[in-house]
């Protein structure tokens, strides 16, 4: 049984799953993408046991799971413009379609062992930030950034989202606003490593983000 997707969404959410997923072989589990279907979702979900990545799609025919190799997924990143690309998930393999083209690639083991992804990330209150804002604040921010002083501070208040960063070079502090100018009920302070952040919204392709 095959599972229809247009390519474009997949590839969109591959992309951002690729660049979360683990960089070295300690932990291969995660060195992956993890592709579950359940629930009238294809899930696709990736972590370097830093930065988790969970994109959906929806998508109607039977559950599955399979751990895609990174190699695998930068192939699927490479291949044509058709419209549709076709999965069938078997017992060792996965063999994806397009046109003519054809991949049929091994697994990773362990895909029922991945971290539960869907209790880590809950349903607390939810802001939307412009992703192209806030990765060229984050670019600003990083001139100031030093060996030993990496962490960027995010703040956000009302409609108003603030970074800092501190260093022996000086500060630096920038605010904007909240997509469609949304009010955030209560105030909120967390730090990240500029690298991870930065990282992060290399990885994002969608206009607005959302920060909870």
């Amino acid at each position: 049984e095959e599972i229809v997707l247009p390519v474009g969404r997949l590839q969109g959410a591959l992309r951002c799953a690729a660049g979360c997923a683990m960089r070295d072989q300690a932990k291969p589990l995660y060195s992956g993408v993890l592709f579950e279907a359940k629930d009238g979702y294809l899930n696709l979900i990736a972590t370097d046991a830093v930065v988790l990545c969970w994109e959906k799609i929806a998508y109607t025919g039977r559950d599955f799971a399979f751990n895609l190799p990174r190699k695998t997924v930068e192939k699927l990143l490479e291949i044509g413009k058709e419209e549709e690309l076709r999965i069938a998930p078997l017992e060792a393999r996965a063999v994806f379609s397009i046109g003519d083209y054809r991949i049929s690639s091994s697994l990773l083991a362990g895909a029922e062992s991945y971290v539960r992804y869907d209790s880590i990330i809950n349903d607390c209150e939810k802001i939307e930030i412009p992703t192209a804002s806030l990765a060229m604040a984050v670019r600003r921010a990083r001139v100031f950034a030093t060996t030993q002083d990496r962490s960027i501070e995010l703040r956000l208040k009302g409609d108003r989202i603030t970074l800092k960063l501190q260093s022996e070079l000086g500060n630096y502090e920038e605010e904007m606003e909240t997509a469609k100018g949304k009010q955030s009920a209560e105030e909120m302070s967390k730090w990240f490593s500029i690298d991870v952040l930065q990282n992060m919204l290399r990885a994002y392709y969608h206009d607005s983000l959302c920060i909870g």
